[in-house]
């Protein structure tokens, strides 16, 4: 049997090997930080590009900070237009529109894009340094996530008006039609450029346009549910670094918000059947 004496003095020599077995001893790795979720890979449709614009809305009045999680994104945005059936729609830089050639029988599809570098409707000052050109186009009816044209309204029910004249006969007149004005427009798009970028596939002001041409003697007809204006990219930035820019015109305004966007596609669809008409890409 082995003395307390004779074991604490086994301990004693022991001790300094321990101590340099604890020293060789690696220490252990500090732990990785948590990786970043990856950026969404489905791109952004139409409801969801109009829910992002809201968003911004919403932070610009409230003076809170954007959110900037949009840089970057893919999108494919679908903007209807044509909707009243065989009524022509004006062309007007922003908007995409329709109208008949001269002898009635083509018909002919265009969308002008407004030149914001010019005329922006956001804070734009310092975008002619950093931009080439500044296509915009407006969401049209951004109180729909639908991309396609809204149904045609349900038959109104004239209402009608019975005047007893002094023969005791009974005349109706139906009541004066009241038009609601135009809203104003609060979404849009700037299909954007960088100076320094390449100037292949740049459109230069110049509108993008379809003709539907007549089959035989049977003038083209409008499609029934319109056409749509298919723009497919990925979300850029202005020089400032933010995604969107907003700009209001008090504070019971709502705000108009606009998103920095490159273009990969633009293209015409007929409304009725998805079928696309005519593309554009970049240098194609």
């Amino acid at each position: 049997m082995i003395s307390t004496r004779y074991a604490t003095l086994l301990l004693l020599l022991a001790a300094p090997g321990l101590a340099q077995c604890d020293r060789d001893r690696p220490e252990p790795a500090p732990e990785a930080p948590a990786a970043a979720p990856p950026p969404p890979t489905t791109a952004l449709n139409r409801a969801e590009m109009i829910a992002a614009l809201a968003r911004a809305a919403s932070a610009y009045a409230s003076g809170e900070a954007p959110d900037e999680m949009l840089s970057g994104r893919r999108f494919v945005v679908r903007l209807p237009f044509g909707c009243q059936g065989a009524t022509e729609t004006p062309n007007r830089p922003g908007f995409a529109s329709w109208s008949r050639s001269a002898d009635g029988q083509n018909i002919e599809l265009r969308m002008t894009p407004a030149d914001w570098l010019a005329s922006p409707p956001v804070e734009g000052a310092d975008l002619a340094e950093a931009w080439a050109n500044a296509d915009g186009v407006w969401i049209t009816r951004p109180w729909l996530s639908s991309d396609t044209c809204p149904p045609p309204p349900p038959a109104i029910e004239t209402a009608l008006l019975a005047v007893q004249d002094a023969e005791g006969d009974a005349h109706v007149a139906p009541p004066p039609l009241v038009v609601p004005p135009s809203s104003p427009q609060t979404a849009g798009l700037a299909l954007y450029s960088p100076v320094e970028g390449s100037r292949i596939g740049r459109r230069d002001g110049q509108p993008y346009a379809h003709l539907i041409r007549a089959e035989g003697e049977q003038p083209a007809q409008p499609s029934p549910r319109g056409w749509r204006v298919l723009i497919e990219g990925r979300i850029g930035a202005f020089p400032d670094g933010r995604s969107v820019r907003c700009r209001a015109d008090g504070r019971d305004a709502r705000p108009v918000c606009v998103a920095a966007v490159q273009v990969d596609k633009l293209a015409f669809e007929d409304g009725s059947t998805g079928r696309q008409l005519a593309e554009w890409r970049p240098g194609g």
